[in-house]
């Protein structure tokens, strides 16, 4: 019987994720990190990876004695190996791994993405995912507990984006993913699910503002845009994107597996 099962049998409640360890790529700012606190306020155990090594240390000390960084390239496959394998040695185990390491890239038209840049984007935000999820899918099926897994896509990766072709077309492999593996994993009681936010209050939004105002663009100009396009008028925060992630690695969606959630605000644009 999986930690899910008895929960289902019990009564137990369903929102505490105590004990459980999580994995969590990207975390060093923005949703990767928000998810990788918000799951330690769970009781999770947390495992926070990214290239930037102080900062993904500067998340794990806010989740947490029990917590570990790791300073890993999710492109790496010898990395992965070497940071999930690192994990499970001092944790005992994963039951959660969340995909949030991701590059947006330069804002550029179509016609002149180089390849570089195009392989470059999928070598993160796609290879990434699939590494990730394939070495803490195997462990956790040693395991046989089950487990969690939820990928951070993006609405782009249903829209389009006019001036950021890789990075919608990257987003749009890990949904795939995200679908496959999910079929793939049930037997295993291993559930798989995406996260699709449209503007997220982080960083990201900050570059994105550098770079169209290196354009030309005014200052404040093109998050204000994407603002007004918002029904609900705003941004959402970080912590609204881990809410839906805590749902997802609950046992509370133990019946949910290979669907990904929109965190839009109602927002639908392909610009």
């Amino acid at each position: 019987m999986t930690d899910t099962d008895t929960a289902l049998a019990t009564g137990v409640s369903a929102g505490s994720l105590s004990g459980r360890v999580a994995l969590v790529t990207g975390a060093a700012a923005g949703i990767g990190a928000g998810i990788a606190t918000a799951l330690a306020g769970q009781g999770a155990i947390v495992a926070a990876l990214d290239r930037d090594g102080d900062r993904a240390a500067a998340t794990a000390e806010a989740c947490g004695s029990s917590a570990l960084s790791l300073t890993v390239d999710v492109s790496r496959e010898e990395d992965v190996a070497r940071a999930v394998g690192q994990v499970v040695s001092e944790a005992g185990r994963i039951d959660i791994l969340i995909n949030a390491a991701g590059v947006l890239g330069e804002t550029a038209s179509l016609m002149e993405v180089p390849a570089s840049e195009w392989n470059r984007i999928f070598a993160i935000n796609a290879l990434g995912a699939f590494l990730c999820l394939k070495e803490a899918a195997a462990h956790m099926i040693d395991g046989a507990r089950g487990g969690s897994i939820v990928n951070v896509a993006s609405i782009a990766a249903k829209e389009g984006r006019m001036d950021f072709a890789p990075y919608a077309a990257s987003k749009a492999a890990v949904l795939s993913l995200t679908w496959s593996s999910a079929l793939r994993l049930a037997p295993h009681q291993i559930r798989v699910n995406a996260l699709c936010p449209a503007a997220v209050d982080t960083e990201f939004w900050q570059r994105l503002e550098n770079i169209k105002q290196e354009q030309g663009s005014e200052p404040g100009a093109t998050r204000a845009a994407r603002a007004a396009a918002i029904p609900l008028g705003r941004f959402a925060y970080p912590r609204e994107v881990a809410a839906a992630a805590l749902y997802l690695c609950s046992d509370d969606a133990a019946f949910v597996t290979g669907t990904s959630i929109d965190l839009t605000g109602a927002a639908h644009t392909g610009s």
